[in-house]
């Protein structure tokens, strides 16, 4: 087998496997001062969208209301977020951290849902999931090297929702904007936890498998950031196909190559054991 062929053959078996693994594909610096809202006219129409399932973690047996963060991944790594926080004005936000991004990640559908009388507590969710209130805020988003987010002209109570646009499609998310619990849902299709293709840092305290198909992870208490690489669900097995034509063909040349050496064994022997004249007789 000539080495030009094996060589295009081992670079289609790379690249195949690179693409079946769900890797990856790659697509300023400034405040963007705006209006709370993206388009959306109502509360129910933000439900619609985002709905205010909040996520309250179980810490030593027992439900804690904390500053969390629901994360949902959608197509083309685009999250959308639902960030629980308490008497702040500068809520920190998701940070671009690809290296294959140039500038900051974008957001989208700023909005601020609270309740009356909200709180953070339980009931002070229950009201919150059960009769929601649209709040027309006026922010900015302020991107810096330490961490990027949405500056308001007043403290805020309650639920701020958007959808995080990265620079990089890379099937990674990162969840750095100081939440105290994290559940990270990922879409249909999608899974977690194969050493090779990726897994979820730290390890989750709970995920689980939805009836619909989608996967939530979920960290009551992170220490710094979380980190998620996911992939398609058939990744590992054309992965294994992958590896397995790179085997058949190592072992295909590897048997060639044998075939070619015992053919020339072949032909000096036979040329050793001509008659006195032939070229390869030793001379006396």
């Amino acid at each position: 087998m000539k080495t030009g062929l094996l060589s295009a053959l081992l670079l289609i078996i790379t690249i195949a496997a690179v693409s079946f693994s769900g890797c990856l594909t790659v697509p300023g610096l400034s405040d963007d001062s705006a209006q709370a809202g993206g388009g959306l006219e109502n509360v129910s129409e933000v439900l619609e969208l985002y709905g205010t399932d909040v996520f309250i973690p179980t810490i030593k047996g027992e439900q804690k209301v904390v500053s969390s963060g629901s994360y949902t991944v959608l197509s083309k790594s685009e999250v959308q977020v639902l960030r629980l926080v308490n008497d702040t004005k500068d809520i920190p936000i998701l940070k671009e951290t690809s290296l294959l991004a140039f500038g900051e990640g974008e957001i989208k559908d700023v909005y601020f849902l609270t309740a009356d009388g909200f709180s953070m507590t339980v009931e002070g969710v229950d009201a919150l999931e059960t009769n929601p209130v649209l709040t027309d805020l006026n922010y900015s988003v302020k991107h810096t090297n330490q961490q990027s987010a949405v500056s308001l002209d007043q403290n805020f109570s309650g639920l701020l929702v958007y959808t995080y646009i990265p620079k990089s499609d890379s099937n990674r998310i990162v969840i750095n904007d100081g939440a105290d619990a994290v559940r990270i849902t990922l879409p249909v299709g999608m899974n977690t936890g194969n050493r090779i293709l990726g897994t979820a840092s730290p390890t989750p305290d709970t995920a689980e498998a939805l009836e619909n198909g989608e996967k939530v992870l979920t960290w009551n208490a992170p220490v710094g950031a979380v980190a998620v690489k996911y992939y398609s669900e058939n990744a590992p097995f054309y992965m294994l196909i992958s590896f397995s034509a790179l085997a058949g063909a190592i072992i295909a040349v590897f048997l060639w190559n044998r075939y070619q050496i015992r053919k020339l064994h072949r032909i000096t022997e036979f040329t050793d054991s001509a008659a006195e004249e032939g070229f390869r007789k030793p001379k006396n």
